[in-house]
């Protein structure tokens, strides 16, 4: 049931909806550092609680720019667009 629920969230975070209305809309506005020319975009993290509320079994994570980034000022950064996800076991 928890990969199911994962992909679903996945596939909802790499539409261009979600993209506009939670990060440019929603996010950009309440936690925006100022910078337009290079915006900080959150990480996604998707956390799984399955006995006990307090503490995760594991969880999916996701970041805008891809691995190997510098900063978010490196010129020649890669975007990496939320498409790859790292896997945490917190078991």
């Amino acid at each position: 049931m928890s990969e199911k629920i994962f992909f679903e969230t996945k596939e909802l975070v790499l539409t261009e909806e979600f993209m506009q209305s939670a990060i440019e809309e929603t996010y950009f506005k309440h936690y925006s550092k100022g910078d337009e020319l290079f915006p900080y975009y959150p990480q996604i993290t998707i956390r799984f609680h399955i006995k006990d509320k307090e503490e995760a079994e594991f969880q999916y994570q996701a970041t805008y720019y891809g691995s190997g980034t510098d900063g978010v000022y490196a010129p020649d950064r890669i975007i990496d667009n939320y498409q790859s996800w790292e896997f945490y076991d917190y078991k």
